[in-house]
């Protein structure tokens, strides 16, 4: 089983709801909700996601967003 973080699980939540999100995307999202986060955080988080395999990373550089791993 994976463990997530209570960030990550919100993290995660908001993927479920859209489709491709990027980064910044989701910080403000989470910033709008009332979480103290920064984008580094969100950054770091998405990648630890990402090697768990629970998230999935497309494109590369300032185009690159995040998707559920089915």
């Amino acid at each position: 089983m994976i463990k997530l973080s209570q960030k990550q699980q919100k993290i995660l939540n908001l993927l479920l709801r859209s489709s491709d999100m990027q980064s910044s995307e989701i910080h403000s999202s989470l910033v709008e909700a009332g979480e103290n986060i920064s984008l580094v955080t969100v950054k770091r988080d998405l990648s630890e996601m990402s090697h768990l395999g629970v998230a999935v990373v497309k494109g590369s550089g300032r185009a690159t967003s995040y998707n559920i791993s089915v």
